[in-house]
């Protein structure tokens, strides 16, 4: 969604910001376009952006991480590809 899209919808101030901190606005920028200037609202919403997005970053890389490397099955198999059987 673009600026002028995000600002004319029908969405609360809160997805707004969530909107317009996903494009990369400053928490300053946030509250210039949809609280009039209120620097604390627009503060608030982005803690819970940035801890949401924290926490995502860290239920992924937990995700990854819980799994074993594939790269020995991948090794092993391009070994075993081209050996000749007897």
């Amino acid at each position: 969604m673009t600026l002028e899209q995000i600002l004319q919808s029908s969405f609360t101030k809160t997805k707004k910001a969530y909107l317009l901190f996903d494009l990369g606005y400053t928490r300053s920028q946030v509250a210039e376009l949809i609280t009039n200037g209120n620097y604390g609202f627009a503060h608030n919403i982005w803690k819970k952006w940035n801890d949401l997005i924290q926490l995502k970053q860290q239920t992924l890389q937990h995700y990854l991480l819980s799994f074993p490397s594939t790269d020995h099955l991948v090794l092993n198999w391009k070994l075993t590809e081209h050996q000749e059987t007897d």
